[in-house]
């Protein structure tokens, strides 16, 4: 008897074999594995989002609130100062027609820098700051002592 039911049961599971897959099934089991990859990233963003606007709720409700100041734009005055002096031609003498070759004050002295402006033009205007910088007292340069080099007969 076990033989007549076995071979009954190779029939079934032989019939079962020969059954050709319903159509469109791979195309439905590879959708669900993107369906599902998909699913898994909506959550993932959604999550991202959700910690990025309670960070964002928390940083502005436990932020203290800056005091508006508002600072004055500072005082400016504009500072003129006569133009550099320029050296005076020769007067011509005979039928030569030359600039002087030297100048009558030697050396040349340079234009003012626009710092060395700024700062007359503080010491003329505000002569108590002057004082309190100590512009108000003379340079003294030390006079320079140098030291013969040994070897040079002079110790």
């Amino acid at each position: 008897m076990g033989s007549k039911e076995d071979e009954m049961i190779d029939a079934a599971l032989a019939g079962y074999s020969r059954v050709d897959p319903l159509s469109g099934m791979e195309q439905r089991v590879w959708r669900r594995i993107h369906d599902a990859r998909t699913a898994r990233r909506r959550v993932w963003f959604g999550l991202a989002a959700a910690v990025a606007a309670a960070s964002l709720l928390v940083t502005s409700v436990l932020r203290e609130p800056q005091p508006h100041l508002t600072i004055p734009p500072p005082k400016t005055t504009a500072f003129v100062l006569p133009p550099p002096v320029i050296p005076v031609n020769v007067p011509r003498i005979g039928m030569h027609h030359r600039k002087r070759l030297v100048p009558r004050q030697f050396p040349l002295p340079a234009p003012l820098s626009v710092e060395e402006r700024a700062l007359l033009a503080l010491v003329t205007e505000h002569p108590a700051i002057a004082g309190q910088i100590g512009l108000d007292k003379p340079v003294e340069i030390q006079p320079i002592e140098i030291k013969p080099l040994p070897g040079d007969g002079g110790e």
